[in-house]
């Protein structure tokens, strides 16, 4: 972890064309990844080099930042998992005809419960977060997490 952070703050000093150009060369190399939790963890340490450059978080800023967001994304996972095996559950490989209501019911409020649940975990993560880092930056936030994830995709679509 301290060679990231160091990578990091060397990575800001860079102007953001070769910042760009590094972080998509490596991207390729990251989808050969043996298994879905190792492809999981490259693909969460290039976001962070990528979120750190574009929301220009110094090294205090980042060492605050980190763990409130690492740990809002892994709660957000496991309820995105849950919320998958649900859909795996009642809906995946099924005809309209073999659901029973009483299993959409079911789906839906799950899904519904979900919902909730991950719209909870961001407020708290944006209240946990203005005590640490500018609003500014957490309104940029969204911004930066779309353009990642446009950027991985793109870099996918190429492979």
């Amino acid at each position: 972890m301290l060679w990231l952070i160091l990578n990091i703050i060397h990575i800001q000093k860079m102007n953001s064309m070769k910042q760009f150009i590094i972080l998509f060369l490596l991207i390729p190399s990251f989808f050969y990844a043996q298994n879905h939790e190792e492809k999981r963890e490259k693909i969460k340490q290039l976001k962070i080099v990528f979120l750190t450059t574009e929301l220009n978080l110094d090294s205090d800023e980042a060492a605050k930042f980190w763990p409130i967001y690492n740990n809002a994304e892994n709660e957000i996972y496991e309820i995105s998992k849950v919320r998958y095996q649900s859909f795996k559950k009642y809906i995946k490989d099924k005809k309209e005809s073999e659901i029973t209501e009483s299993d959409a019911k079911k789906y839906v409020e799950l899904v519904q419960d979900c919902d909730k649940k991950i719209l909870a975990i961001k407020a708290k993560l944006n209240a946990d977060l203005g005590a640490n880092v500018s609003y500014k930056k957490i309104v940029f936030l969204k911004k930066a997490e779309e353009n990642f994830k446009q950027k991985l995709l793109e870099q996918y679509r190429k492979k």
